[in-house]
C-alpha cells in the first residue's frame, strides 16, 4: 500500500502490479476491512521522511484489530526524499522488489516505535512502555499473535510472567466486575420501560442535554462496556441481536454514551469531523463497542471528504455507512432530534471526545488499582505504582489542555 496513486502508476509501468492507494486520505478500517479480504498480507511503503513516518505509525495503530493470527503487516520506510515513484524509476523494479520482501515485520516495528528513546535499563522508561504497549497489545484478537506480542514484551521490559500475566489478567476483565461500580445501584428496569419517556420522543427545548453523559439511561450500562468478545457472553445482552450494538430501541429518544452522542453529531453534522483527522488514539483502546464504531465513522468521513474534495453532505455520509454491521444502531442515532436549541455542535462533540479521554483514564486506573490490590511482590507493587503515576501525569496534563482551550 503506497501513497499516492502515481505511485501505483509507476510501479505497474516496473511490472509491480500489486500496488495500491488510498488516495490522498490515511488508511483506515475500512480499508483494511476490504484488503483482508482478499489478501493474508499488506505492506505499507511510505516515504521516508517525517510526514512518512507519522503516517506509517497512523497505519500501524489501525492494524492492530485485524492482527488475527494468519494475517501480516509489514512496513517499509524509503530513504528520505524517495518516494515509490522516484524509486523504482532510479533503482529499478528489482532494488524495491527486494526492499519490500525485508519490510519491518507488524511486531517489530510496534516496539521500535514505543521504544523509541526509553532507556532499557531505566525502572520509569520500563514501566512507561509496558503502560503504553498494553492497551495495543489488549486491542489485538485473542490468538497466537498477542500471546507472542505480550512475550515480547516481557523480554523488553524485564518484567517476569507473573507480573505481566496480573495485568493482562485485570485488564481483560470486564469492567462489572469491579466492587465499586458493581456495588451501585441500578435504575429499575420496569419503571424505566413503562415511563412516558420510552413512548415518546423528547422535544427540542428539553433541559436535558445532548452533551453526555448529562443523560444516561444507566450510567453502569455505558461505563462498564467492553469488547464484543466479552459483550456476546453478557446476559443482559443476549436478547439484543448483535447488529444492535446495545442501543436499547425502548429509549431510542436518547443516547446512551458519550461514544453514542458522538456518533449522532458526525452522522447530523459531518462537517465536524474535520476537527479529527487525527484521529484521537485512546478511542482505539476504550473496552466500550461504541467507540470502535466512533473510530470507523471517523475514518469513513476522512476517506468520503478525500473523495469528493469537499465536506460531504449528511445524506451522503450516512450513505457511505449504510453497508456496516454496525448500521441500524447509527439509523436510529441518525433520527435523534436536538435535546436543546444550541447550535454549539463543535463544542458538543468536543465534550462527548472529552468524557471518553477521561473515562479511558478510569479504565486504566481501575485496571492499575486491581492489579495493586492483588500484588504478591514487591516487584508488582513497584511496576503498578509506576505505571499509575505516568498515567496520572497524562490524565494533568490533558485536564491543562481543556482548561486552556
Amino acid at each position: 500500500m503506497v501513497e499516492g496513486y502515481m505511485d501505483v502508476v509507476a510501479l505497474a509501468q516496473h511490472q509491480i502490479h500489486f500496488a495500491v492507494a488510498t488516495l490522498g486520505t490515511a488508511t483506515s478500517q475500512f480499508h483494511l476491512e476490504r484488503i483482508f479480504k482478499m489478501v493474508s498480507e499488506v505492506i505499507f511503503c511510505f516515504d521516508g521522511d517525517a510526514a512518512g513516518i507519522k503516517a506509517a505509525v497512523r497505519a500501524m495503530h489501525t492494524c492492530v484489530p485485524f492482527m488475527t493470527d494468519g494475517r501480516q503487516a509489514r512496513f517499509l520506510l524509503l530513504p528520505q526524499g524517495e518516494d515509490p515513484d522516484t524509486m523504482v524509476r532510479k533503482h529499478g523494479s528489482e532494488t524495491l522488489t527486494e526492499l519490500i520482501a525485508n519490510a519491518t515485520p507488524f511486531s517489530e516495528f510496534l516496539f521500535q516505535h514505543f521504544s523509541h528513546d526509553l532507556d532499557s535499563h531505566n525502572l520509569e522508561h520500563r514501566a512507561k512502555l509496558a503502560t503504553d504497549m498494553m492497551p495495543v497489545i489488549q486491542a489485538m484478537p485473542k490468538g497466537l499473535m498477542r500471546s507472542m506480542m505480550l512475550s515480547k514484551l516481557e523480554d523488553h521490559t524485564g518484567l517476569n510472567q507473573d507480573t505481566l500475566a496480573q495485568l493482562t489478567a485485570v485488564s481483560d476483565k470486564p469492567d462489572i466486575d469491579n466492587k465499586e461500580s458493581s456495588a451501585q445501584p441500578k435504575p429499575d428496569q420496569s419503571t424505566l420501560a413503562n415511563s412516558k419517556d420510552a413512548e415518546e420522543p423528547v422535544a427540542a427545548g428539553n433541559s436535558e442535554t445532548d452533551l453526555p453523559p448529562d443523560y444516561v439511561l444507566n450510567d453502569q450500562t455505558w461505563a462498564t462496556e467492553y469488547h464484543p468478545e466479552h459483550n456476546q457472553h453478557s446476559p443482559t445482552n443476549s436478547h439484543q441481536p448483535s447488529h444492535d450494538h446495545g442501543f436499547d430501541h425502548r429509549h431510542g429518544s436518547r443516547v446512551q454514551n458519550p461514544a453514542q452522542a458522538a456518533i449522532r453529531l458526525i452522522l447530523r453534522h459531518p462537517g465536524l469531523a474535520e476537527a479529527y483527522t487525527e484521529i484521537p488514539e485512546h478511542l482505539r483502546y476504550l473496552r466500550m463497542h461504541d467507540a470502535s464504531i466512533l473510530v470507523q465513522l471517523l475514518e469513513i468521513c476522512q476517506q468520503v471528504q478525500s473523495q469528493l474534495q469537499r465536506v460531504p453532505q449528511a445524506v451522503e455520509l450516512q450513505s457511505e455507512c449504510a453497508d456496516l454491521e454496525a448500521w441500524p444502531m447509527m439509523r436510529n442515532l441518525a433520527s435523534l432530534e436536538s435535546l436543546t436549541v444550541t447550535t454549539d455542535h463543535s463544542s458538543q462533540l468536543q465534550e462527548a471526545i472529552d468524557k471518553l479521554h477521561h473515562h479511558y483514564f478510569d479504565q486504566r486506573f481501575d485496571d492499575l488499582s486491581q492489579t495493586l490490590r492483588n500484588a504478591t511482590s514487591d516487584e508488582h507493587i513497584n511496576t503498578a505504582k509506576q505505571q499509575l503515576k505516568i498515567l496520572l501525569g497524562e490524565k494533568e496534563t490533558l485536564q491543562k489542555q481543556q482548561k486552556s482551550r
